[in-house]
């Protein structure tokens, strides 16, 4: 076999992980939002809740700490460990009253996002859920 120099391969690294896809679970006692939707936006420290009715549409902004209806979201991307799991029932609320006739109460939901840079926001469209059977935590039926 003929001796080849390592450099000779001209290798490229190659990207193993999988990012996904930016998404949120409604669950009975909160929302979570994955690490890659932290990542997309940049881990923002606050966002503004959105809600359209009218489209079944739910959406989180970046913001300012300032900002109307502000609530605190991200630590820094060195110290966020995993995503982010807000247990506002407001916000759980508003989403399951909006969904009341296609969605199962006991059931939780997850519902991919769309990134539009431009407004610094992830827009989820509700009616898109995948539902899911609730937790069963030590169950002995």
């Amino acid at each position: 076999m003929e001796e080849m120099n390592f450099d000779d391969f001209d290798f490229e690294v190659i990207t193993v992980e999988s990012m996904g896809n930016p998404s949120m679970m409604v669950n009975l006692n909160g929302t979570t939002f994955n690490r890659i939707l932290l990542e997309i936006m940049g881990y923002p420290a606050y966002v503004a809740p959105l809600i359209s009715k009218k489209r079944n549409a739910f959406a989180i902004q970046t913001c300012k700490a300032g900002g109307e209806r502000a609530i605190k979201f991200s630590k820094p991307k060195n110290q966020q460990k995993g995503g982010v799991k807000l247990s506002s029932t407001v916000i759980n609320d508003y989403l399951r009253s909006i969904m009341k006739d296609e969605w199962n109460e006991k059931n939780r939901y997850q519902v991919e996002a769309v990134y539009h840079p431009d407004k610094k926001a992830m827009v989820f469209d509700l009616n898109s859920a995948t539902e899911f059977e609730p937790f069963r935590i030590n169950s002995r039926d």
